[in-house]
């Protein structure tokens, strides 16, 4: 079978963490025999049109991205989606003959699932969607034709995948789509990748200080990941565990207001910004810190939070879409009201209290077991079959 994945992004030069997710799946389905094309949006100069990524080729079409990220932008750049939708359409149309593809995959709703949508139905090929969270809840509430056109493209998909239960009950609720058209889905995780170090070796390879209690966060610096909070959160842990260390790996947009709003408050000392890194680094961070915060206010899946835990690593993360399916309290985390400064100080607090906590991780890390991604890749190829 051949299948052309449709995805906003995918790691590239510049930003090598872009739909990483997206990647591991695709590799993934490589393993279980699927043969994958990819397409995505040029966002940055740097990353070439096409290009063989390991197994999977990957194709990029002309955007006009101001070297942005979708999600980067305040507002939603109604222009530069209408001519995103428009290349992306013409270049699918064309990929699915070139390559002889037997169905279209599309991460996200809007706007690549709109794209698999409508050149399925140009070129009479089976589609599938999978939902992954801020495209199905929250761009409605920015924009009625966002969610017009988030109900078409659900509607005329041959299947649709939401990433959590909570996500195919709101498509259920708000768009009447059957639960028969729908299978629940996660994204995996790579168990043999994410797996335990020994936290004093990782501190060293990494520089880190030995004596201090680290508290990692891990992901794109934008509102909508809750991180705007944190220097209050640092104020407050900082209060009861002067030696904490915060340290963020990620960038984005916010990186310069929680620098200065940290700074304003006396604690450059206690914030470290390590920028970006590859994904195959993430299990050195996730294994020197003492635990992880992700303070999110929308989160379809939290696969950080799943590699997290996969690692031995306590999380204390928002509780909003998949995050609960993962982090139970008291054994592997705990869950806290998105916004919430001082749950999620109390949380850190309590996790950097208990000294074993990480122990008690490491004995309860089989929740992730059923996220394992050649588990995952098999369901979505079962999908596949199904529609074929």
């Amino acid at each position: 079978m051949r299948v052309l994945i449709v995805c906003p992004g995918w790691p590239g030069n510049v930003n090598p963490w872009n739909g990483i997710f997206v990647r591991e799946q695709a590799e993934a389905l490589v393993r279980q025999g699927i043969s994958v094309h990819v397409l995505t949006a040029r966002v940055f100069n740097k990353d070439a049109y096409e290009m063989q990524d390991g197994p999977v080729k990957v194709y990029r079409f002309r955007f006009p991205s101001k070297q942005m990220l979708l999600a980067e932008y305040e507002r939603i750049p109604v222009f530069r989606i209408g001519v995103y939708l428009l290349s992306g359409i013409y270049k699918a149309f064309r990929l699915i003959k070139k390559e002889e593809c037997d169905l279209l995959h599309a991460h996200f709703v809007i706007p690549t699932g709109l794209i698999v949508v409508i050149a399925g139905r140009l070129r009479r090929k089976p589609v599938v969607i999978t939902a992954h969270d801020s495209d199905v809840v929250t761009f409605p509430e920015k924009s009625r034709i966002a969610g017009w056109l988030i109900g078409y493209s659900l509607r005329h998909a041959d299947h649709i995948i939401p990433t959590n239960v909570y996500l195919k009950d709101h498509i259920k609720e708000h768009f009447g789509i059957s639960e028969d058209k729908m299978s629940v889905i996660p994204l995996g995780v790579d168990r043999e990748l994410f797996k335990h170090i020994d936290q004093a070796e990782a501190r060293r390879k990494l520089d880190l200080p030995a004596a201090t209690r680290i508290i990692l966060y891990v992901g794109a610096l934008l509102t909508i990941k809750g991180v705007d909070i944190l220097p209050e959160v640092i104020l407050k842990v900082c209060d009861v565990v002067p030696e904490a260390l915060f340290v963020f790996v990620g960038a984005g947009p916010l990186k310069d207001l929680l620098v200065s709003d940290i700074e304003k408050r006396g604690l450059s000392g206690n914030a470290m910004f390590a920028g970006s890194k590859i994904h195959e680094e993430l299990p050195l961070w996730y294994g020197a810190a003492d635990l992880m915060v992700l303070p999110t206010t929308s989160e379809g899946l939290g696969m950080v939070v799943r590699e997290a835990i996969s690692a031995g690593l306590p999380v204390v993360a928002s509780n909003v879409g998949g995050v609960p399916d993962v982090v139970k309290d008291g054994e592997t985390g705990y869950l806290t009201e998105p916004g919430d400064t001082y749950s999620v100080s109390e949380a850190i607090i309590k996790v950097l209290a208990d000294k074993g906590f990480r122990e008690t991780v490491r004995r309860h890390s089989s929740v992730i077991d059923p996220f394992d991604h050649q588990k995952i890749a098999k369901r979505v190829m079962d999908v596949y079959k199904r529609i074929a």
